[in-house]
């Protein structure tokens, strides 16, 4: 995959730069996710702050043409970019999954705080015994 820069146009009211270039690639063409990957070092940016409109081939022959934006930062991403309701679904789900994880260490840790006490006072417990059997 050989990805050329054709255009790069900085947007200063959006702060993103828009993006043109034309794509060769052999076989399938390159999924948005190898393209970003390939942009992103281009442009020595972040994949997370690129998005890929779109990716127009032409028929029957492997060349492409994409157009993309690469934003400065993600508040900028966040206030411009448009959430796709399937890309909502991935965010949410991908939170849910963040959350567990979270719950389960968060469970882990009280469980293991808990046999940490009762091993103390079971350490405890036997020098009382011990104490009152000398009593005795």
């Amino acid at each position: 995959m050989k990805l050329t820069i054709t255009e790069n146009k900085h947007n200063t009211l959006l702060q993103r730069h828009e993006v043109e270039a034309n794509l060769e690639f052999t076989k399938e063409t390159p999924s948005n996710a190898q393209v970003t990957a390939e942009l992103a070092k281009q442009l020595k940016t972040e994949e997370s702050l690129i998005i890929v409109k779109t990716i127009a081939t032409a028929y029957a022959v492997q060349t492409a043409k994409v157009s993309a934006v690469a934003y400065e930062n993600t508040e900028s991403k966040g206030k411009y970019e448009v959430m796709t309701k399937h890309l909502r679904k991935e965010e949410e789900k991908r939170a849910k999954e963040e959350a567990e994880q979270l719950a389960a260490k968060k469970e882990a840790e009280e469980k293991a705080k808990a046999e940490a006490e009762a091993a103390k006072k079971a350490e405890a417990v036997p020098n009382e015994e011990e104490k009152s059997e000398d009593e005795e």
